[in-house]
């Protein structure tokens, strides 16, 4: 009887790990691509954000002080470095998704 417990033991066990790690695997990748995406995502819109924010910095250095300097100020609002470049790193990703996209279908041609 203890053997026979012991066999029962070792199967649910082994079948136990088995599926872990099956499950541990495919949502281990799923993980780490869903980790490199927002990462890559906030890498992208961090650095529009500071080119834009740059860029309009520069634009205001070089205008005089006057009545040009607050009407540019009024037209530029002050979520626009942000907003503009979570639209350009969307934009990004769209493309790169659709290049993916395009190198599989390529690739199921052979």
């Amino acid at each position: 009887m203890p053997a026979l417990a012991g066999l029962f033991v070792a199967l649910f066990s082994g079948l136990a790990s088995l599926i872990g790690e099956m499950f541990g695997k495919y949502l281990s990748k799923k993980a780490v691509f869903g980790t490199a995406a927002v990462t890559t995502f906030g890498i992208l819109t961090t650095g529009f954000w500071l080119a834009i924010s740059l860029l309009i910095q520069a634009l205001v250095g070089s205008v005089p002080v006057g009545p040009v300097l607050i009407g540019l100020w009024a037209m530029i609002p002050d979520s626009a470095p942000g907003v503009v470049s979570a639209v350009l790193a969307a934009d990004v990703a769209v493309t790169i998704y659709k290049w993916n996209v395009k190198n599989l279908e390529i690739a199921t041609w052979v």
